[in-house]
């Protein structure tokens, strides 16, 4: 599992530096906090076009400044305001993950069960042939890592609580 996403710095004149960690699939943050933060950037970007191609012209500074302290200020507002809704989202998406893993997990022992069977009844087939049915003595390797695989998949540990 990996928590890596980008970096972004956003610097309003007057400020320290600011940085965010933010996911890859930006699409889980919540609209409202995406939207801003995505403003803040835009206004990062034209702020430091500014200071660099327009190094001269201290009225284009003094407005994007403006601008991007207003998209910092706007950011910040907007995660103060939105907190709760934005811890309502992430439980939510926490939930329908968490279901969504539970599912993928009965899938994955049905399907180890399937792999397990087919791989016994081969090995039977192909190790005595006037058997018929499973022969529990098998010495298949693909049987034997499908078992400890299936042994895995049962201890698995169900999924904490988000607010644990």
């Amino acid at each position: 599992m990996s928590f890596n996403g980008t970096s972004t710095h956003i610097t309003p004149p007057q400020h320290p530096p600011h940085s965010i960690e933010l996911p890859w699939d930006r699409s889980a943050l919540p609209d409202r906090i995406l939207k801003a933060v995505d403003q803040a950037e835009t206004a990062e970007a034209a702020h430091q076009k500014a200071r660099t191609k327009k190094g001269d012209n201290r009225a284009a500074i003094e407005d994007t400044g403006q601008a991007l302290t207003d998209a910092w200020n706007d950011l910040v507002d907007t995660a103060f305001a939105t907190a709760e809704a934005n811890q309502q989202h992430h439980r939510e998406q926490y939930t329908y993950a968490a279901r969504k893993l539970g599912r993928a997990l009965e899938d994955a022992k049905a399907a180890v069960q399937l792999l397990g069977t087919h791989a016994h009844l081969y090995d039977t087939a192909a190790n005595d042939p006037a058997r018929i049915g499973i022969d529990r003595r098998t010495k298949n390797k693909a049987v034997a890592k499908l078992l400890c695989l299936q042994d895995e998949l049962e201890v698995l540990s169900a999924v904490p609580p988000i607010d644990a």
